[in-house]
């Protein structure tokens, strides 16, 4: 069945979580919704943002819907009505290139250049961070794990980071497996592999066999934390009792 098209190079899709709908955007700012069912146009909007919609995500509890854009910008949108919800939401960065809810839907991720991550406050539309995340020149992909205890980002320079949500920190060196840019992630529904794809068409199943950030930690140091370890490499909101195994 084919949906329709946009009148410009379409680049981000989104399922809604019941799988009833399909949201859809493009580089001259526009967003579609579509019913999976039908096929029907659903919406329309043809001024979403004034540049190029580069990701949308619907949040997991299926309420809200987000649109990031190069114009420096991301949008809420009532997931049922697409009413926006507030203005667009300024967030520091020159491009956005990805943006992922956390699995609670409390937090938005969102990546992009130069080489930060910030997370917005979903109910408050407050934007902290930023995650400088050294991954030159620009952040290509976000992905949490289905705890939402960890952040996983990818740089355009081939590297994979992994951050403490709640601590706000890395978590160990990144890992260093891609030869080009990475332009996606995803944790399989256990937390236990993450896969990446790179610019090459090469994907990697990386083995997360320590999920918690304490226990990242450990098996790279292969011993017990010292208390300045822990505050740099794990955050604050690891136990001060938390021993390595």
């Amino acid at each position: 069945m084919e949906l329709g098209r946009h009148d410009a190079r379409a680049r981000a899709l989104a399922f809604s979580p019941d799988g009833a709908r399909l949201a859809s955007a493009d580089d001259q700012g526009r967003l579609h919704i579509w019913d999976v069912a039908t096929g029907a146009l659903v919406f329309n909007i043809d001024e979403a943002h004034s540049g190029e919609i580069f990701d949308v995500a619907y949040s997991p509890d299926g309420r809200l819907l987000a649109t990031g854009s190069w114009d420096d910008t991301v949008r809420f949108w009532d997931a049922a009505t697409l009413a926006p919800l507030g203005e667009p939401l300024a967030v520091g960065l020159e491009e956005v290139w990805d943006i992922a809810f956390s699995p609670d839907s409390r937090l938005l991720a969102v990546a992009g250049a130069p080489e930060t991550v910030v997370l917005i406050d979903v109910a408050g539309r407050v934007v902290s961070g930023p995650l400088l995340t050294g991954q030159t020149p620009r952040v290509n992909a976000l992905a949490f794990t289905p705890d939402g205890t960890l952040l996983a980002t990818a740089g355009k320079d081939g590297t994979i980071a992994l951050w403490d949500v709640a601590g706000r920190q890395g978590v160990g060196l990144p890992l260093d497996i891609h030869e080009t840019e990475i332009y996606a992630l995803a944790f399989s529904p256990d937390g236990r592999r993450l896969a990446s794809a790179d610019l090459n068409g090469l994907i990697f199943l990386t083995v997360m066999d320590h999920p918690q950030p304490a226990d990242l930690a450990c098996a790279i140091a292969g011993r017990n934390l010292t208390p300045e370890e822990k505050a740099q490499y794990v955050g604050p909101s690891a136990s001060d009792e938390a021993a390595c195994p």
